[in-house]
């Protein structure tokens, strides 16, 4: 403890919110602590005090007032010598002390030319904002119209000037390290930074680079970071960018470039999104126009914000026919189709009011002119069919399709085939939240749907009154065969569609066999195992060969279905529920994710590799052909999406031939697994 004598004639201080007080430690090994009170007409107030381990109270070395006009943004510390303290005040006057061979004094004096290791007059007729100290050979002192670089030795010598014109509003310096030093202005729009660095104390090579940003930039500060993923462990520094929407992005300082920020394509706040073959499209809460991401030419992803719809307001947007057309979705549930090529004419336009008063909440789009609906109460399915003379969309056919209703929101997925469509809708059941009524409907050839009237059913006993089931938790469709597995609790079930009955796999010995609670006792031997209910499944394509189960517990099953009935139990990393399987179409890659942040990569049952995330995650996507995992979760109760770029984890396996999709983009360059394109605070 310590206290400062500020009860001086010259110092003003009455109101404690006008009063600016800055602590630092100083010193070879931080012996030192330095006080800076600034009072309220700008006088600072500069005290010493030692550090001593055995000391309960402070020993004063010094107290001294400056009485010229300064602020906390004219006084710095070189990072390589503390204890020289350099200050300005705002009409040019500026000082050095060494504060280690000012004489002890137990009284507060004024600041006197006694104590001043070095003092001048800088900039003349000039105001002074902000001083930092580069090195013990250099300062910069920038004013409302310059930044300039002063010789310390004789500060009468600027040795280079950057001009601060209308356009910039702030400037930062980064000390990167003892050769390195880093100049950073903002714009007065504040959606780019310019980035100017020093090499090997050459000012010559202060050379501007501009990195831009899609939000405006509200805090920039250099951290050091070891990153997670790395397996060096190595320590890097960051220019860590504060932006608006409350997301952040990080800038290596070893790779400084508008194509080394992380992370890149970065989605905030999200409404909604959709998951084509070649791109990502998604609608933001804090932009007025969505975001799309696609491959580009150079094997990347890039994103793109569609200002052509930016006084539209889209609430929901996908893509048709391979990424060639925009459907979107407005706040009046008007449906609008617009070709890539040309943004600023709809070649489709339909209203959803029409057919249906109902909540309106989510759309999906297949093959080239297939589009459903998704109300409350039913669903719509529209069939267009292009016309090339008049260039464009008209209704083939449309139909209109009721479900159960539960004021619950629900999910349509086409089997591989096409041949059924799956409903899943949740129960809304307070103790077993986890419970769905699944529905099938099948689809001919024109893509016409009829449903089948009774939901999926297991009748577990035909003489008890409780022994038909129509609840489960999961299903997943095998791709060479018209097959569900569908998980009830910690039993796998199969229907072979188009029937409605669910089953249990019985093996040639009549016993029950894809039981997934029972496998996890008959490893661990714990009663709770029994009690362990499945929350993801996922079917290995285009072979079908395996299931892949993983439960509340953090369990995941891997369940072969060609030979003998086998099933490996893999190694316990999660430590939570189980919230996504997918195994990736061209290797034996398992990608499983859990509440517990983390996302695991297996092949097939070796465990490759964890990443953690900041967030529970909640979905997990493949986007192969760009290298991408995508991972949704939810931050302050708003849904998030990362990426990740896993190319080093999508090594082709020798058991699975590669299609020629992968084939198309095995060279391209891997990013790390830790580059996660989501940040938020």
């Amino acid at each position: 403890s310590g206290r400062i004598p500020i009860k001086a004639v010259s110092l003003q201080i009455e109101n404690s919110a006008d009063v600016d007080v800055c602590v630092k430690a100083v010193g070879a090994n931080d012996d030192y602590i330095l006080c800076l009170i600034f009072d309220e007409n700008d006088h600072v107030l500069i005290s010493l005090w030692s550090l001593h381990e055995h000391d309960e109270i402070l020993p004063m070395r010094f107290t001294l007032i400056y009485h010229n006009k300064s602020s906390l943004n004219l006084f710095d510390l070189p990072a390589n010598n503390s204890e020289h303290l350099y200050i300005a005040s705002t009409d040019g006057d500026f000082r050095m002390l060494d504060l280690l061979k000012i004489k002890p004094k137990t009284k507060v004096l004024a600041l006197s030319t006694d104590d001043t290791a070095q003092q001048s007059n800088v900039l003349q007729n000039k105001q002074l904002d902000r001083l930092v100290c580069l090195s013990d050979d250099m300062i910069a002192i920038s004013t409302i119209e310059h930044i300039n670089f002063l010789d310390r030795k004789n500060l009468s010598v600027i040795l280079k000037r950057i001009d601060l014109n209308e356009t910039l509003f702030n400037w930062h310096m980064i000390n990167q390290d003892d050769n390195n030093k880093i100049v950073i202005t903002i714009d007065s729009s504040q959606t780019f930074i310019t980035m100017y660095r020093q090499e090997k104390n050459d000012l010559s090579t202060l050379n501007p680079m501009k990195i831009s940003f899609r939000s405006n930039v509200q805090y920039i500060q250099l951290i050091q970071t070891t990153t997670i993923m790395d397996n060096d462990e190595k320590k890097r520094a960051y220019i860590l960018i504060l932006l608006d929407d409350k997301t952040i992005q990080l800038l290596d300082t070893n790779k400084l470039s508008q194509t080394s920020l992380q992370p890149k394509g970065l989605f905030t706040r999200i409404k909604n999104y959709n998951i084509s073959n070649t791109c990502i499209s998604a609608c933001e809460y804090d932009l007025n126009c969505p975001l799309v991401m696609q491959s580009s030419n150079n094997r990347t992803l890039t994103s793109e914000l569609l200002y052509s719809f930016k006084n539209m307001n889209i609430e929901h947007i996908t893509m048709l026919n391979n990424g060639q057309y925009y459907v979107v979705v407005n706040s009046e549930y008007i449906v609008y189709i617009y070709s890539l090529h040309n943004l600023d004419r709809s070649i489709f336009e339909y209203n959803l009011k029409i057919k249906s008063q109902s909540k309106f909440f989510s759309f999906q789009t297949y093959d080239s002119n297939i589009i459903i609906f998704m109300f409350i109460d039913q669903f719509i399915v529209l069939q267009l069919k292009f016309y090339d003379i008049e260039n464009i969309f008209r209704v083939q056919w449309e139909q209109i399709l009721s479900i159960p209703i539960r004021d619950a929101e629900y999910s349509l997925e086409f089997t591989p085939t096409k041949r059924f469509l799956i409903l899943k809708q949740s129960l809304n059941l307070e103790d077993d939240p986890n419970l769905n009524d699944f529905r099938i409907f099948s689809c001919d050839s024109q893509f016409k749907i009829s449903p089948i009237t009774e939901p999926i059913t297991y009748i577990k006993s035909k003489i008890a009154s409780k022994g038909k089931i129509t609840a489960f938790m999961r299903y997943v469709s095998l791709y060479t065969r018209p097959v569900l597995w569908i998980a009830y609790h910690g039993t796998i079930l199969h229907v072979r569609l188009p029937s409605y009955l669910a089953e249990l796999e019985i093996r040639s010995d009549y016993h029950s066999w894809m039981r997934h609670s029972l496998a996890i006792y008959g490893k661990t031997t714990e009663k709770s195992s029994l009690s362990i209910t499945i929350t993801s499944l996922a079917v290995k394509l285009p072979s079908d060969s395996c299931v892949a189960s993983g439960a509340d517990d953090g369990s995941i099953i891997l369940w072969h279905l060609t030979g003998k009935c086998t099933h490996d139990v893999l190694d316990s990393i999660h430590m939570d529920t189980i919230t996504c399987l997918k195994f990736d179409i061209n290797t034996s890659r398992l990608f499983s994710s859990s509440l517990d942040r983390t996302i695991a990569i297996w092949s097939p049952i070796t465990l490759l590799h964890v990443l953690r995330v900041h967030i529970p995650i909640e979905r997990i996507d493949l986007f192969s052909i760009s290298n991408i995992l995508l991972a949704r979760g939810k931050f302050w109760g708003f849904a998030r999406l990362m990426m990740f770029y896993i190319g080093n984890y999508l090594q082709q396996s020798p058991s699975i031939q590669q299609n020629s999709t992968k084939k198309n983009f095995q060279n391209v360059p891997s990013a790390q697994a830790c580059d996660v394109a989501s940040w938020a605070l």
